[in-house]
C-alpha cells in the first residue's frame, strides 16, 4: 500500500523443494536500493519497505552459488486498508489496522470486524475507523495452541486482509507411564499414566495408547513431522514445512520469529469464510465418520445372477451377534457400525427371497464401490453354543458346494408334504409317533410363529434336557430347501 511501511516476507526454494538460502536488495523503477533482504532460516525472510504511489519494485537475488535473478514486485496500490501483527511478545499480540489517507476519507467512522479464528472457534472484535491507524490486543491465553487466522472484514462483511499467527501458550501435558518390562501373549496389561499441566497439578482427560517395537523405529528427527506438529502445525498449512519439531523443540525468541515466518510464508485456506459466518448454510461435511466397522458383499445365485431382496445373516458363533438385513436391487448388502473388543469369528449365511439357499456371497474391499446401508434387525442374543453354530455353518457350506456342483446347478425341487393331526378342539397340534403324552417336549407352531428368523432359529433354545440338542440345517445334493 503505498505510503504504507509494510513487512514483507519471502521464501526461496531449491529444485529439490527445500529453502534455498538467498541475499539481495529491493529496487526501485529508477535502479534505486530501497531495502536489502537475507534468508534467516531455511530460505526465509523478510524485509519492511514502504512504497511510493507511482513506483515499481524489483528484487536483485543472488543465490548460493553465485547466480543472481531479478524478480519483478507486486504493483503498489494507491489507496486502500492494511493489517499487520506483532507476534513477538509471549502473551499478548499486537495489531495494528492502518488506511491510507484517501481510504480514511472515504470510510471514515465506519464499524470493521476483525475474526480470530482457531481450532474451529470464531471470535469477531468490532473496531471503528475513527482514525487512520487503529491499534489493539489479542490476548493468546484466551485462544488455543497452534495456528490462528486474524481476517479483517469491511462494514459489508467482505475479507479485506489477513494475517497468521502462531499461538504458543505452553501448555502442553507433561505425561510420565509405568508398566512392567514384559509381557506374556495376551496377557492382561495394566499401565499407570501420571498427567501433569504446566504448574505440576494433575489434570484430566481422555488418553489412547499406541505401542511399538522401539528396535523398529528410529530416534526423534526434528525434521520429520509427527502426532504434535501435524495436529498443531503442518496440517493447517499449505506445502511441505521443514523441520517441523524444531519449532517446539527450540522456545527461543529466534525460534519463535522463524515460526512467524512460516506463518506468513505458507497460507492457510482450508476453509471458506461464507460457509463459517453464515449459520444459515449447510455445514454438514460430504462423508460423515464411520461409527465402526463396515462388512460388505454381494450375493449371488448359482446362474451368478445377483439375488435381489435376499435374506442375508451375520452372526457369530461365539458372543451372541445375529443381525438380518435384506439385499438390494444389485444383491449388494452391508452391515455398517459394527464394534468389536476383540477378535471376532463372524458366520454369513444368504438365501434368495423365496427362501431357497443355493446363494453364493463375495465380500466386497475398501476399493469396491460401496453399496448403501440397509436397515437390519437385531434379532437378540442367540442361544447358541460354539459346537452348534460350527455344525450348521459347516453343513450349510457343504450343501451349498454339493448344490451347485450338482448338474450344473440344475436342482429338483420336491413338492411340499404336510403332516396334521386333529384334534377335537379343531386345533393342529404335533404329536410322538408313540402317542399322546409320549414325546419328551413338544414345541407348538404357534409359539414358533412369534420368533424371528429361520427355522434354526426358531428352534434354537426351546429343547432342553441334560444332554442338550443340536440343530443343523442344508439341502441333499440335487434339491432345493422346501
Amino acid at each position: 500500500m503505498a505510503g504504507i511501511r509494510s513487512k514483507v516476507a519471502f521464501k526461496a526454494i531449491g529444485i529439490n523443494g527445500l529453502g534455498a538460502e538467498v541475499n539481495g536488495a529491493i529496487v526501485d523503477n529508477d535502479n534505486h536500493e530501497v531495502a536489502k533482504f537475507e534468508s534467516a532460516h531455511l530460505g526465509m525472510g523478510c524485509f519492511y519497505i514502504t512504497p511510493a504511489d507511482g513506483k515499481t519494485y524489483k528484487a536483485k537475488v543472488t543465490y548460493s552459488n553465485g547466480i543472481q535473478d531479478l524478480i519483478e514486485l507486486p504493483k503498489v496500490s494507491g489507496s486502500g486498508i492494511t493489517l499487520s501483527l506483532n507476534n513477538d511478545s509471549i502473551p499478548k499480540a499486537a495489531v495494528r489496522i492502518e488506511a491510507s489517507a484517501d481510504y480514511y476519507r472515504q470510510n471514515r467512522g465506519k464499524t470493521y470486524s476483525l475474526v480470530i479464528y482457531t481450532m474451529g472457534v470464531a471470535t469477531t472484535v468490532n473496531c471503528k475507523l475513527d482514525s487512520p491507524v487503529v491499534k489493539l490486543d489479542i490476548l493468546k491465553r484466551k485462544l488455543h495452541t497452534g495456528v490462528a487466522v486474524v481476517t479483517l472484514f469491511s462494514p459489508t462483511n467482505e475479507p479485506l486482509s489477513e494475517r497468521l499467527l502462531f499461538i504458543q501458550n505452553y501448555d502442553q501435558l507433561n505425561l510420565s507411564v509405568s508398566s512392567k518390562n514384559s509381557y506374556a501373549k495376551r496377557e492382561h496389561v495394566n499401565i499407570k499414566l501420571n498427567v501433569l499441566n504446566r504448574r505440576g497439578e494433575p489434570s484430566n482427560g481422555s488418553f489412547s495408547v499406541a505401542v511399538t517395537d522401539e528396535s523398529k523405529v528410529g530416534a526423534q528427527d526434528s525434521r520429520a513431522d509427527n502426532i504434535l506438529t501435524n495436529l498443531l502445525l503442518t496440517s493447517d498449512l499449505k506445502g511441505y514445512i521443514e523441520q517441523p519439531d524444531y519449532y517446539f523443540a527450540d522456545t527461543s525468541a529466534q525460534a519463535r520469529q522463524n515460526l512467524d515466518l512460516v506463518m506468513l510464508t505458507q497460507g492457510y485456506r482450508r476453509f471458506e469464510w461464507k460457509k463459517i459466518l453464515d449459520s444459515a448454510l449447510d455445514s454438514k461435511p460430504a462423508y460423515q465418520p464411520e461409527n465402526g466397522l463396515s462388512i460388505a458383499g454381494l450375493v449371488k445365485n448359482i446362474s451368478n445372477k445377483p439375488v435381489a431382496g435376499g435374506s442375508i445373516n451375520l452372526f457369530q458363533p461365539i458372543g451372541g451377534l445375529f443381525l438380518s438385513a435384506r439385499t438390494d436391487d444389485k444383491g449388494m448388502f452391508r452391515f455398517a457400525n459394527l464394534v468389536f473388543t476383540d477378535t471376532a469369528h463372524l458366520v454369513l449365511s444368504a438365501a434368495k427371497a423365496n427362501g431357497k439357499n443355493t446363494t453364493q456371497i463375495s465380500l466386497l474391499d475398501d476399493n469396491s464401490e460401496r453399496p448403501p446401508v440397509h436397515a437390519y434387525k437385531w434379532l437378540g442374543p442367540q442361544l447358541f453354543n460354539d459346537s452348534t453354530m460350527a455344525s450348521h455353518a459347516a453343513n450349510d457350506m457343504a450343501a451349498q458346494k454339493a448344490a451347485l456342483a450338482y448338474l450344473n446347478g440344475k436342482g429338483v425341487v420336491l413338492k411340499q408334504v404336510n403332516i396334521q393331526s386333529k384334534k377335537p378342539d379343531n386345533q393342529y397340534r404335533t404329536q410322538s409317533l408313540a402317542g399322546p403324552g409320549g414325546a419328551d417336549q413338544v414345541v407348538h407352531a404357534d409359539k414358533l410363529d412369534k420368533i424371528g428368523g429361520t427355522l434354526t432359529t426358531k428352534l434354537a433354545g426351546q429343547f432342553h434336557g441334560p444332554m442338550g440338542f443340536k440343530i443343523t440345517e442344508g439341502i441333499m445334493p440335487g434339491a432345493d430347501s422346501g
